[in-house]
């Protein structure tokens, strides 16, 4: 029997009833009670891998989803620069006595994004930040200013509340991200975790064959990971089947038109 087969979740599915409500039929068998330790910490060491994979998986998902966002944070903050450019230069070249709202509007970007475009370098969390702090830098006055200004379908004072959503996402994205970092970070590796419940599976198994036969508490233990193991066998052999099927409807020449428009 190769307990090798089992996927790690079966594993630890197994041997935490031992460890649980279990424990004092475990404990009863002389035979197997002094590998408690040892299962306990195989087992524990199975689930902390398990917890770091998990963490893993959503770190790559968190960094897939910052990247979209980053995306629109960099456009959004492109947008709000160049617009406030292009009403600066209207107001300083075009509109007559215009230096006053010119000057006004610099004072605003400047505010907003003191260095400018450079803005969208920045780390996650520090991109974050800087929006924040920029939106409530905001006077009253400044608002009314931007709310009349207009962008696409909205306007100014509605795309920097947008910037400002897009970058607070961003940063706490950015948080979660080292909070999973820091979970599991002295973990085994996998297979040496899979390899330590294996043995210590084993052995409780070895052992209680040495146990009184038909004791119920032997059968309660034993049984499950038996049967587990013979399922997994079965859906292997099974895929085995399939995939040896597959490869051989693949490799066999297509003869189905060779005679075809031949007749006697």
């Amino acid at each position: 029997m190769d307990l090798r087969i089992l996927p790690t979740g079966a594993m630890t599915a197994l041997t935490a009833p031992w460890l649980h409500e279990q424990i004092e039929q475990f404990r009863s068998i002389p035979e197997i009670a002094g590998l408690e330790a040892t299962v306990k910490t195989a087992h524990e060491q199975l689930v902390a891998v398990q917890g770091a994979n998990l963490a893993d998986a959503a770190r790559g998902e968190i960094s897939a989803k910052q990247f979209d966002l980053d995306q629109e944070h960099d456009t959004l903050v492109r947008t709000i620069w160049n617009r406030l450019g292009a009403e600066m230069d209207w107001h300083k070249t075009i509109v007559p006595k215009g230096g006053e709202k010119h000057d006004t509007l610099a004072r605003i970007r400047d505010r907003l994004l003191p260095e400018g475009l450079s803005w969208t370098l920045r780390s996650y969390l520090e991109e974050s930040g800087n929006a924040i702090k920029a939106i409530q830098s905001l006077t009253k006055a400044d608002e009314a200013v931007l709310s009349d200004i207009s962008v696409g379908n909205e306007n100014l004072l509605d795309t920097i509340r947008r910037w400002g959503k897009v970058a607070d996402e961003l940063g706490d994205l950015e948080r979660r991200k080292v909070m999973l970092t820091d979970v599991q970070t002295d973990t085994p590796g996998e297979y040496d975790a899979r390899l330590a419940w294996v043995r210590a599976v084993n052995a409780v198994l070895y052992m209680l064959d040495f146990a009184p036969a038909g004791a119920p508490a032997v059968e309660t233990l034993r049984k499950p990971v038996l049967e587990a193991v013979a399922a997994q066998e079965q859906r292997r052999a099974a895929s085995e089947s399939r995939q040896a099927g597959a490869e051989a409807s693949a490799s066999s020449p297509d003869t189905s038109g060779e005679d075809a428009g031949t007749t006697e």
